[in-house]
C-alpha cells in the first residue's frame, strides 16, 4: 500500500513530496517514509500508530464482530469511538441521530481493512526515517489513545510532537487547529538541516502546542 501511494504520488509528476496520514493512514505513511526516503522529504501524523496497542485492538474486534452479526448497535458504537465527549454533548438528539445514520453502511472492504488494522506493526520501521516528522496526537481520543502517539514520536529520530483537543475525527471537530499545524509544519521544512540536533516536543493541549515558525515554501503534500 505505501508503495502505491508513492508511485501514485510520482505518476501525479511528483518527484519528492510530503506525506500527512490520519490514524490507519498514519502506519502507512511511515512505511512509505522507511521505504522510499529519496522520496518522502516530510511525515505528518494524526491519531496514529505504529500498532494496535490493547485497547485499540479491542475496539477493532468488536468492530469486526458487530459487523460480522450485522448489530444494529454498530454506528452508535462507532460514533462513540469517533467523536469525543465535548462535540457529542454539543449536539441535539435528532442531531445525534443524524451523525449515527451516517455511519450506518458498511464500506466494501471494511472487513479487510479492519483485520489489515489488527495485524498493523511498523515499530521496525520508525529508527529508520530519515525525514523530519510532526506527531499530533489528540487528546479526547477515545479510538486511537494518545498513547500511541507517544510511541510513534519516541520512535521517529527527533519527531516533534503536539496535540490538539476532540476525538478520532479530530479533522472534523478541530479542522482549524489542525491546518494550522499542518501547514506551518509545510512551511518549516525547507529550514531542515539534518545535521542539528532536534528533540521531542513535550505534549500540549490545543491553543499551547509548540507553535512551528512561519516560513515560506512550496505545499506540495500527500494526505492518506
Amino acid at each position: 500500500m505505501a508503495d502505491q501511494v508513492v508511485a501514485a504520488a510520482r505518476g501525479a509528476g511528483l518527484d519528492d513530496f510530503v506525506i500527512a496520514g490520519a490514524s490507519l493512514g498514519a502506519a502507512v505513511a511511515v512505511k512509505a517514509a522507511a521505504r522510499h526516503p529519496d522520496r518522502v522529504r516530510g511525515l505528518f501524523t494524526l491519531a496514529g500508530f505504529a500498532r494496535p496497542r490493547t485497547t485499540l485492538w479491542l475496539g477493532l474486534e468488536r468492530w469486526a464482530s458487530l459487523r460480522a452479526r450485522r448489530d444494529d448497535k454498530l454506528s452508535s458504537f462507532l460514533t462513540s469511538l469517533c467523536f469525543s465527549d465535548d462535540h457529542l454533548a454539543t449536539l441535539t438528539p435528532d442531531e445525534t441521530r443524524h451523525l449515527t445514520a451516517l455511519l450506518t453502511a458498511s464500506a466494501p472492504g471494511a472487513a479487510r481493512q479492519i483485520a489489515f488494522a489488527m495485524g498493523i506493526d511498523v515499530r521496525g520501521d520508525l529508527p529508520v526515517v530519515t525525514a523530519p516528522a510532526l506527531v499530533v496526537a489528540v487528546m479526547g481520543d477515545r479510538f486511537v489513545a494518545t498513547e500511541h502517539s507517544l510511541e510513534l514520536a519516541e520512535g521517529l529520530p527527533g519527531a516533534r510532537l503536539a496535540a490538539v483537543r476532540g476525538g478520532h475525527a479530530a479533522a472534523v471537530e478541530e479542522p482549524g487547529r489542525t491546518l494550522e499545524l499542518l501547514t506551518g509544519f509545510l512551511r518549516t521544512l525547507h529550514r531542515y538541516d539534518p545535521g542539528l540536533s532536534r528533540t521531542t516536543a513535550v505534549m500540549r493541549p490545543a491553543g499551547d502546542e509548540q507553535r512551528l515558525p512561519h516560513t515560506v515554501t512550496d505545499d506540495k503534500a500527500i494526505h492518506v
